[in-house]
């Protein structure tokens, strides 16, 4: 029998202690029998593709992450740069924010190399309008994720 890592069998775990869920209460959400999961969970027997591709779904992970987990998929690549689990996070949000991330990345390209005074003098060459525009934006993303303006 083929053995899965234990790394895997941890995050099961702790992802079915921090849910509640019971190993039969896992297998019904997922669509798959309690002996798969109790196999998964008490023998480290390794689970199939379609069981991880369930597990990612019900426990709401990437599948390519599950499945790297697991030892079904190679380890990512040095540069950290996994674009499926790009593809994961941007088809679980709205258009509005796939949008918002786009011209983020896209200002982050754009100005990578400028700095931060050249930055200002953009926008202090900028019409009176869209300058606001940008700095609200900045400001409302800034308070989206936790940042507090300082003295």
């Amino acid at each position: 029998m083929k053995t899965v890592p234990e790394k895997f069998t941890d995050w099961l775990n702790d992802e079915m202690k921090k849910r509640q869920l019971s190993i039969t209460s896992l297998a019904r959400r997922a669509g798959v029998s309690h002996p798969t999961i109790s196999e998964i969970v008490t023998y480290q027997k390794l689970p199939s593709y379609e069981t991880c591709l369930a597990l990612a779904n019900v426990l709401d992970k990437p599948q390519t992450w599950v499945l790297r987990l697991a030892g079904l998929l190679n380890p990512e690549s040095d540069d950290g740069l996994d674009m499926t689990d790009w593809k994961f996070i941007l088809s679980n949000i709205t258009e509005k924010d796939r949008l918002e991330l786009y011209e983020l990345a896209h200002l982050k390209m754009k100005n990578k190399s400028k700095s931060e005074k050249q930055l200002y003098d953009e926008l202090d060459q900028m019409p009176l309008e869209e300058r606001e525009r940008i700095i609200h934006k900045w400001q409302d993303d800034l308070k989206k994720y936790g940042f507090k303006r300082t003295k």
